[in-house]
């Protein structure tokens, strides 16, 4: 079980960065 909870861990962390530097590039062309 612990094999298969690191990757997903780490998937949904940069899912999370690419999610936020996307709002962060929509807000700063939106400013």
């Amino acid at each position: 079980m612990s094999k298969n909870v690191v990757p997903l861990f780490s998937e949904i962390k940069i899912w999370f960065q690419n999610r936020r530097a996307r709002e962060r590039r929509e807000f700063c062309i939106n400013a």
